[in-house]
């Protein structure tokens, strides 16, 4: 088996490249992916095959949707993983919850599944960030609940051509996100850190690097003492990209304060203008059965939409 490449309504095309690349069987019909015979199998061997092309795709394109490949569950998903020859990147707890469910399959976050999600390098607050991140669609959403994504090269060119000011001020300053956790509820400390125990939580939360505050409803407030990059150096090419959680912290303004590393305010108009790129340059693809979606998580930013039961979503996260 090898792949061809197809096209559908939703792609774009950046900087020559379509926004994701999208690679089918070969031999599947040219309007039926899964006409091909494939499986999990199959697909790892092309893998294997053709892993320096892969790499070069995702260098340039910074994501690929592989579908119609006959991948059934976790297992084949865990298999096909493998077959990249990537190194395993362990997920750091603390801001989301992850169940391993095989090898280095993972649950995605358990977000409501009536909220969104905004956009986001995958743990850009964290010097260990994962190189690429690859999602597995195991169960359709019934309604919604696409994995959007968005060229951050895209979004620092336009944001350095709106707002040049604010650019240089992040690259400079860096990014500084508090969070307020509540006690109770999915996204509350409890949950998140797996503790009753309020002392424990706000050692786990110091451990991570954070300033830790409890407040008298024994909600935390936290940020990292270290701010995060808001824009890094591709190392692929040295391009300039736009890394960071703000497309966060935007659609989710009561939980979420954003600033700059020192501490300074950063400029409403700039932020609003950020997330009206996020939202113009978004690519959002419905899930299918067996999709595998794979990014490079410096050039790639994803989000989640809203959906409506049920939906499974899966992940592994890699180092090259």
């Amino acid at each position: 088996m090898e792949f061809k490449e197809g096209r559908i309504d939703e792609q774009k095309l950046v900087h020559g490249s379509h926004f994701p690349l999208l690679l089918f069987p070969a031999a599947a019909a040219a309007d039926d992916a899964s006409s091909s015979s494939a499986d999990a199998f199959a697909l790892a061997q092309a893998i294997l095959r053709n892993r320096e092309w892969i790499e070069r795709c995702l260098r340039r394109s910074g994501a690929i949707l592989l579908r119609g490949f006959g991948v059934r569950d976790a297992w084949d998903f865990n298999e096909v993983v493998e077959s990249f020859g990537y190194s395993e990147q362990p997920y750091a707890p603390g801001v989301s919850v992850r169940k391993k469910i095989v090898g280095r399959v993972c649950t995605v976050d358990d977000w409501p599944a009536h909220l969104a999600l905004g956009f986001h390098n995958e743990m850009a607050y964290r010097a260990d960030y994962p190189d690429l991140i690859m999602f597995y669609c195991d169960v359709e959403p019934t309604e919604g609940g696409c994995t959007p994504i968005v060229s951050g090269k895209v979004v620092y060119q336009r944001m350095k051509e709106h707002c040049p000011d604010f650019v240089e001020k992040l690259r400079e300053r860096g990014l500084r996100t508090e969070r307020l956790m509540e006690e109770h509820g999915p996204r509350g400390w409890r949950t998140i850190l797996q503790t009753d125990d309020v002392i424990e939580a706000m050692k786990r939360l110091n451990d991570g690097g954070r300033f830790v505050k409890c407040l008298d409803d024994r909600s935390l407030v936290s940020y990292l003492l270290k701010p995060s990059p808001g824009v890094a150096k591709y190392g692929g090419s040295g391009d300039d990209v736009w890394f960071n959680s703000i497309g966060v912290a935007l659609i989710w303004r009561d939980t979420h304060k954003t600033s700059f590393g020192d501490g300074s305010a950063m400029p409403e108009e700039a932020l609003d203008h950020c997330l009206q790129i996020l939202q113009e340059e978004q690519v959002a693809i419905p899930w299918k059965k067996g999709d595998i979606l794979v990014l490079d998580n410096m050039l790639v930013q994803h989000a989640r939409e809203p959906f409506l039961p049920p939906r499974n979503i899966l992940v592994s996260l890699c180092r090259r």
